[in-house]
């Protein structure tokens, strides 16, 4: 995979817009939204295919005009059935793949500057995850031990994608990038690294490895990325903590004032970190930049308050330990963030009128 060096991926100077060329607001989404530069270098790899990508764009209802500004925000599901449409129109399976291969971490916006000014790989990885949701409410990096490989890593990158909607061309855009990102960072190729996808391969195993890495296997529980854990040590050669901490103050700057989708924001933050106080107003509010009131106000200006956010995180959450796991109780009211396990079954029966015993019994 061919990326530019990571001297060479951003600077502050390089954002193509500021504050003021950004439009007043950001229209209440109606749908999951993802930023447009997900798409750049889509119109230049289509027609070098052969393929006409204005048409194509028709087709799901976008415009060339609606990927000008990089930042501005489209439909997630036009974006996932735009990549199916040109793989099917094209005869190539491999056309997210393709395009991963032309794009590098600067898909992520200013995103990519708190990466290139981390110290480590493992803090690079931590900021991209903390500020995710910038890019898209509904996308999630999660950092965790691999519980089948000592020694290694297990990074997902989730993405919220409704099950009628074709996912495996937009999933395997978004490990490829993932890939050629840490692949730049630790200076590694990955041939001991393991990749695992929830659909069916779409390709051959020799496609797959010229574009990923030799270990992939398929129709697993989650998409995921497994690597040494050594490598989140690694220094990153253009560290610096000053341009970091200013990267993160601009993004915040930007969340506040041109938020996407505030509720989804904060339901994302909550979800990722419940277990360790992720229900606490305070720490998302602050991590969003934004004073408590505030948050509270752009909340209810959706429809929504912070409690009722938190809350329905936790029932979701509930339903799958409790149906699809053996945890005991006590364990499943920690990972909810509760400190009693009285709180589950007083919450549980409210969610669902029973005990968490027999909820789990009724499944």
């Amino acid at each position: 995979m061919m990326h530019h060096p990571l001297s060479a991926v951003l600077a502050l100077r390089d954002i193509a817009f500021t504050l003021d060329d950004m439009p007043d607001k950001t229209p209440a989404p109606p749908t999951s939204l993802i930023r447009a530069r997900i798409l750049s270098g889509f119109d230049s790899l289509t027609s070098s295919l052969g393929g006409d990508p204005v048409a194509l764009l028709q087709r799901v209802g976008l415009s060339t005009k609606e990927l000008e500004n990089p930042e501005d925000c489209i439909e997630l599901e036009k974006v996932v059935r735009l990549l199916d449409i040109t793989a099917t129109s094209l005869d190539l399976a491999d056309f997210g793949l393709r395009l991963g291969q032309q794009k590098d971490i600067t898909v992520l916006g200013v995103v990519a500057l708190i990466a290139q000014y981390s110290a480590t790989v493992g803090e690079a990885l931590a900021g991209v995850g903390r500020h995710l949701p910038y890019h898209s409410p509904d996308a999630s990096l999660l950092v965790a031990a691999d519980p089948l490989r000592p020694g290694y890593t297990l990074i997902s990158y989730q993405i919220s994608l409704d099950d009628d909607w074709p996912r495996r061309q937009a999933i395997e855009l978004s490990y490829s990038i993932m890939l050629g990102f840490l692949q730049l960072l630790t200076g590694e190729t990955g041939s001991d690294w393991y990749l695992q996808f929830r659909h069916a391969p779409g390709c051959s195993a020799v496609c797959y490895r010229n574009y990923l890495v030799e270990h992939i296997t398929f129709g697993q529980a989650e998409d995921a990325l497994s690597i040494p854990q050594r490598l989140l040590d690694i220094p990153i050669d253009t560290r610096d903590s000053r341009l970091r901490e200013a990267a993160e103050r601009f993004l915040r700057n930007l969340v506040r004032r041109f938020p996407l989708d505030v509720t989804r924001q904060v339901e994302t933050l909550v979800e990722r970190q419940l277990a360790s106080g992720g229900g606490n107003l305070q720490r998302v509010a602050e991590q969003l930049g934004l004073h408590p009131r505030t948050l509270q106000r752009r909340l209810a200006g959706q429809g929504s308050y912070f409690e009722d956010v938190v809350d329905r995180v936790r029932q979701q959450r509930a339903h799958t330990l409790l149906l699809e796991t053996a945890l005991p109780l006590a364990e499943i009211a920690s990972v909810l963030g509760y400190t009693e396990q009285s709180s589950l079954n007083r919450s549980c029966s409210r969610w669902f009128g029973m005990s968490p015993n027999s909820y789990r019994k009724n499944r």
